[in-house]
């Protein structure tokens, strides 16, 4: 909706009332659309602190990403390294997890194994119809496939369209 500094206030009340996993996490997540990475990478910092830590794919992987953004690349690899060791236990655990699956393959992307990350993509389950996973691997995918640095700002509607129409006939599923 475009609230971002309500969004960021929140989030700073919550975590000062009871500082937890979610507060800390959305933080990161509205300062990194904020393209506010150092941050971002703070508030990931202290949710992956006061979770799971290293066992928790997702912290770890939005906190390698606003590294990455962040121009801070090696300590990003070793987080997406991280990241990519809890996904596929995880994907071990559930063959069928897609959200595990779709971070696998943007984090493959990130260091450089194309090759691996389409396999995710590819192992996706074919009755999978969540629209955040969905076009998370699609992006995924269109990057992969097509390697380019984003140019700055949003990316205009009508390429999520065409990548959304493109992942679908990947998983031969009806859009």
């Amino acid at each position: 909706i475009g609230r971002y500094d309500e969004a960021i206030a929140a989030c700073r009340r919550s975590a000062e009332l009871v500082p937890s996993i979610p507060a800390f996490s959305n933080w990161g997540s509205t300062l990194t659309k904020l393209r506010r990475f150092d941050e971002a990478t703070a508030q990931f910092a202290e949710a992956r602190r006061l979770g799971p830590g290293p066992d928790d794919f997702v912290i770890v992987g939005n906190l390698a990403r606003a590294y990455y953004w962040s121009g801070k690349r090696s300590e990003a690899m070793a987080l997406y390294r991280q990241a990519i060791e809890v996904a596929q236990r995880r994907v071990a655990l559930n063959p069928r997890d897609a959200e595990a699956r779709a971070s696998l393959a943007d984090y493959y992307a990130k260091v450089g194994e194309p090759d691996k990350g389409l396999e995710q993509i590819r192992r996706l389950p074919a009755d999978e119809t969540g629209p955040h996973v969905l076009v998370f691997a699609a992006a995924v995918h269109t990057d992969l496939r097509h390697p380019v640095a984003p140019p700055p700002g949003s990316v205009p509607p009508s390429a999520v369209s065409r990548t959304c129409a493109r992942f679908a006939s990947l998983l031969h599923v009806s859009h």
